[in-house]
C-alpha cells in the first residue's frame, strides 16, 4: 500500500517565484494525507493550455487541475461517503484535504464542479467530441463495457485522447464515474488505464493506473455498493481491467457526491490539443461491447436505446467523426480527414403522362452514393434533406408533383445536394 506523499516537479514546470507556493502545498498535504498521492505521471498542460489556466497544472478527464488536488488512491484504499477521508486497507483513515486552487472547465473558464462537455469552436483544448448515452426516470445499478486498446496515434502533438463509459446525473452534472482509457495521460507517449471520481473539496481522484498495449481486452465496470433496491446510492465501486494482462484498477466504494446516477454512457470520446487527424488512433474507430447496463435492482435491462450526443459540430480540424450503435454495441469513429463526399446520383424509371397539367404517375427513383459506404437522406417536399431525413433504402415511387433532394453521408461529412425536379420528370411519356 502506498503510504508516501510524492510530489513530482519533472513534470511541472515551476518558476522560481512559485517555489514558495508549491512546497507550501506540498506540506499541507503531507500532513493532512499521508496516504494519498498526487499525480506522479499526469500529463501538464503544455503550452497549448488556455491562456487562463495557469503553468503546471495537469490534463485530467474532468478539466485542468493543480497537481495538488488530483489525488491517486492506493490499491485498497476506499473513500468513504459521508465522513471526507480516506480508510486504507490496514484500517487506517486520513482526512481529504481542501484543494484550495480554481480549476477550469473546458474553454479555460474557472470551474467549480462537472465534466464541462459544452462545445466550442476548435478543438485546442479540452473537448468531449462524441459519446452514446441514455437517460432515465431511475437510478441505474450497473453499467459494463469492454474495448480494445487501438494502435499509438501516428503523431503527436502533446495531445491526450481519453475513451470511456460511464454514469452520471442528468441535468445536475457534479461528477461523472468513470472507467478510463488514455493516451499521453497518466503514461506520457503511451496507453494505460485508470478509474476516476470528481470532486470532494475540489480534489480529483484517480485509482493508481495500469499501463496497456494497444490490442489489449479492457472491461470496465461501474457498480452500486448498495443492495438491490436502492434508489440512490451513495457508495460505488469503479474498476478497470486489462483483461489480456490481468492487470486491474479500481476506486472501492467511492463515494457518488449525492448524485443520483440516472444518465449512462456506452462510451465517450474526450480530447485535448488535437492539431491533426493523425493525432487520433489510426485505426479510426473504437467499439464499446458487451454492453451491460442495469437497474438499481440488479436487473439487466434489455435493448437499451443509445443516442449519439455530437459535441463535433463546427469543430476544427473535422476528422470523420460519427457513430452507430446497437443496443450492445457502440462504436465511435474519428481520425481521418473529411473526405469530399459525391453527391447521391439519382434516377428516374417509369412513365407519366403530363399533358399540360400535374397527374399522379408511375414514376419511381433510384439513388447510389459514390464510395458505397455513405447513407443516403432524402426529402420530397422541397426542403433541405439532412441526417433527420428519411433514410434511403430503395426504389421509391413519387408522383409529379414531388421535387426529389438527397445528401450522402459518412460520419460527419456530408455532400452536396442532388436533386431531380419531378414537378416534369424525367420518365418517358404514355398515353392514358
Amino acid at each position: 500500500m502506498m503510504k508516501m506523499f510524492r510530489y513530482n516537479t519533472s513534470i511541472v514546470n515551476i518558476r522560481p517565484n512559485e517555489l514558495s507556493l508549491a512546497m507550501i502545498a506540498t506540506i499541507v498535504c503531507m500532513a493532512l494525507l499521508a496516504g494519498v498521492a498526487t499525480m506522479n505521471a499526469q500529463v501538464p498542460a503544455g503550452a497549448k493550455r488556455p491562456a487562463s489556466v495557469p503553468e503546471g497544472y495537469l490534463i485530467t478527464p474532468f478539466g485542468y487541475f493543480h497537481p495538488s488536488c488530483v489525488l491517486r488512491l492506493a490499491k485498497g484504499d476506499s473513500l468513504l461517503q459521508d465522513l471526507g477521508v480516506i480508510r486504507h486497507a490496514n484500517g487506517s483513515s486520513d482526512a481529504i484535504p481542501v484543494c484550495s486552487y480554481q480549476h477550469f472547465d473546458t474553454k479555460g473558464n474557472a470551474a467549480s464542479v462537472g465534466h464541462g462537455q459544452e462545445k466550442s469552436p476548435t478543438i485546442s483544448g479540452d473537448q468531449w467530441i462524441e459519446d452514446e448515452s441514455l437517460i432515465a426516470n431511475s437510478e441505474f445499478g450497473e453499467l459494463v463495457a469492454d474495448w480494445i486498446v487501438p494502435p499509438t496515434p501516428t503523431t503527436n502533438d502533446g495531445q491526450t485522447v481519453f475513451f470511456f463509459p460511464g454514469l452520471e446525473q442528468s441535468g445536475n452534472d457534479l461528477t461523472i464515474i468513470q472507467p478510463v482509457l488514455g493516451w499521453n495521460a497518466d503514461f506520457p507517449g503511451a496507453w494505460g488505464i485508470a478509474s476516476w471520481n470528481c470532486c470532494y473539496n475540489n480534489n480529483n481522484i484517480e485509482s493508481n493506473p495500469v499501463s496497456v498495449t494497444p490490442g489489449d481486452s479492457i472491461v470496465g465496470t461501474v457498480q452500486s455498493a448498495c443492495p438491490a433496491g436502492t434508489p440512490s446510492c451513495g457508495s460505488w465501486n469503479i474498476t478497470t481491467s486489462d483483461f489480456t494482462t490481468g492487470g486491474s484498477t479500481a476506486l472501492s466504494q467511492t463515494t457518488s457526491y449525492g448524485q443520483f446516477f440516472n444518465w449512462a454512457f456506452a462510451g465517450t470520446l474526450e480530447v485535448y490539443n488535437i492539431a491533426q487527424c493523425s493525432d487520433y488512433p489510426p485505426n479510426g474507430s473504437l467499439a464499446f461491447s458487451n454492453l451491460a447496463l442495469y437497474d438499481d435492482n440488479f436487473n439487466l435491462i434489455s435493448g437499451p436505446s443509445w443516442s449519439l450526443d455530437n459535441w463535433y459540430t463546427g469543430l476544427s480540424p473535422q476528422c470523420n467523426y460519427g457513430a452507430q450503435e446497437t443496443s450492445q454495441q457502440v462504436t465511435l469513429v474519428y481520425g481521418s480527414p473529411t473526405p469530399n463526399l459525391p453527391a447521391p446520383s439519382i434516377s428516374s424509371s417509369g412513365f407519366c403522362n403530363i399533358f399540360g397539367r400535374r397527374l399522379s404517375c408511375n414514376c419511381h427513383a433510384d439513388m447510389t452514393d459514390g464510395n458505397r459506404s455513405a447513407s443516403i437522406y432524402y426529402t420530397t417536399d422541397g426542403s433541405t434533406p439532412t441526417t433527420s431525413s428519411t433514410p434511403y433504402i430503395g426504389q421509391i415511387a413519387f408522383t409529379a408533383s414531388e421535387t426529389f433532394e438527397a445528401i450522402a453521408v459518412v460520419g460527419s461529412s456530408q455532400s452536396e445536394v442532388a436533386m431531380l425536379p419531378t414537378q416534369y420528370p424525367p420518365c418517358s411519356s404514355g398515353a392514358d
